[in-house]
């Protein structure tokens, strides 16, 4: 009867344990706290109006995208909130400037992020009177995840700063624009030359 009795005893004890165990795995998994990925908005302030002398950067889009947009290298600026800021010639195919401030936000790849990839123009250039002109209402627009869009430049201006994640510097994103944006004769990606 003391070998039932203790096999009983080894038995119960085994189970408290493992019902023990069990409890304080699922207790530990319920405390763990996840970064908060929310986006938190950020003032910015306008830059200096583009200066006549300014290093404009002709950028790619695609083959059949008929705007010569460019970039104005010394504006590229990273943010704390994961988003980065930039001066815009979304220039016309006929050469008609349209210039602008944009701000443009990186997602962070998690299942708890609630928000995509997106931007927005803070402001416009008056190029008759070179003054900038803020825009009242400057609303996100998501891109990165549409393959037909208004917002070409934009979309593949998200891709070559978001994609494998935000680099961590102004420099990195300019060197990633030069890489991944705009001509380049090894990768037979658009025509050469800049300008502006």
């Amino acid at each position: 009867m003391s070998y039932r009795f203790a096999h009983l005893s080894a038995l119960v004890l085994l189970c408290t344990s493992l019902t023990t165990l069990a409890a304080e795995r699922k207790e530990f998994n319920q405390n763990i706290k996840e970064a908060d990925y929310s986006f938190q908005q950020q003032t910015i302030s306008l830059p200096d109006y583009p200066a006549a002398n300014g290093k404009w950067v002709d950028l790619y889009v695609s083959p059949t995208f008929a705007g010569k947009p460019k970039i104005l290298l010394g504006s590229i600026h990273i943010h704390d909130n994961n988003s980065l800021s930039y001066v815009l010639n979304n220039q016309s195919g006929n050469g008609n400037d349209n210039i602008s401030f944009e701000n443009l936000r990186c997602s962070v790849q998690s299942f708890r992020s609630e928000y995509n990839n997106g931007f927005r123009q803070i402001a416009f250039a008056d190029t008759y009177n070179k003054r900038w002109l803020e825009s009242k209402n400057a609303p996100w627009r998501d891109v990165g995840s549409n393959l037909s869009t208004t917002t070409p430049v934009q979309e593949m201006l998200s891709r070559v700063f978001c994609d494998d994640g935000m680099p961590r510097n102004d420099a990195e994103l300019t060197q990633r624009l030069i890489d991944r944006g705009t001509f380049s004769a090894v990768q037979n990606r658009g025509t050469g030359g800049s300008n502006k």
